[in-house]
């Protein structure tokens, strides 16, 4: 029950995240295009590369986002795990970003107030994104250690070995002496290990 509502809080808050990298993923494109149009500012080479490696920045990232937050939510784990990771490197582009945006802006002669507005919007969404992101992954770390102290307590090769007699049991395979016997030889076995510890 527990690792059921974790999952739940984890996938809301991957959720959330997802949608403010975006939302602050795509300011960053507008705001480096409001950047391009502006004639004063293409004089400069520096801000014509800022630019352009940002804008394919931004492409490129948010593909990875978006992409990441659909793979993660596959059946398969090692699948999910990828899409965690591609939506961490586009929370990590999204704050690495708006460093850029904001150079192109200070390199660019005409910075309005405007484009100081959505670079200050941006910066807080990237950076709530990623405190989501985090702690969307720090949950998630905790539902595997909390899943992964389930899973010693039935993986033990003697308890699996009565499980599997118990089965053939309860689907009237073998009698009950039967079962009653070889759960006393799997014990037995468990009471001579310890004896020769």
């Amino acid at each position: 029950m527990k690792v059921n509502i974790l999952k739940i809080v984890r996938k809301v808050l991957f959720l959330l995240s997802v949608l403010l990298l975006g939302i602050c993923l795509l300011l960053d494109g507008t705001t480096t295009t409001s950047l391009t149009t502006s004639s004063s500012s293409t004089a400069n080479p520096a801000f014509s590369e800022i630019v352009i490696l940002s804008g394919i920045s931004v492409t490129i990232y948010l593909i990875t986002l978006f992409l990441g937050a659909v793979i993660n939510f596959s059946k398969n784990e090692l699948a999910s795990r990828i899409g965690f990771a591609m939506v961490g490197c586009s929370a990590l582009e999204a704050l690495i970003g708006f460093f850029n945006v904001c150079a192109a802006v200070n390199l660019a002669s005409d910075s309005s107030s405007s484009k100081t507005v959505s670079i200050g919007i941006g910066s807080i969404l990237a950076l709530v994104g990623v405190i989501l992101f985090c702690c969307a992954v720090v949950l998630y770390l905790f539902e595997m250690f909390v899943s992964g102290m389930d899973n010693t307590k039935s993986t033990d090769a003697r308890i699996m070995e009565v499980k599997k007699w118990k089965e053939l049991l309860n689907e009237e395979i073998i009698t009950r002496e039967e079962f009653e016997a070889k759960r006393t030889e799997v014990l037995k076995l468990n009471q001579k290990d310890k004896e020769k510890k």
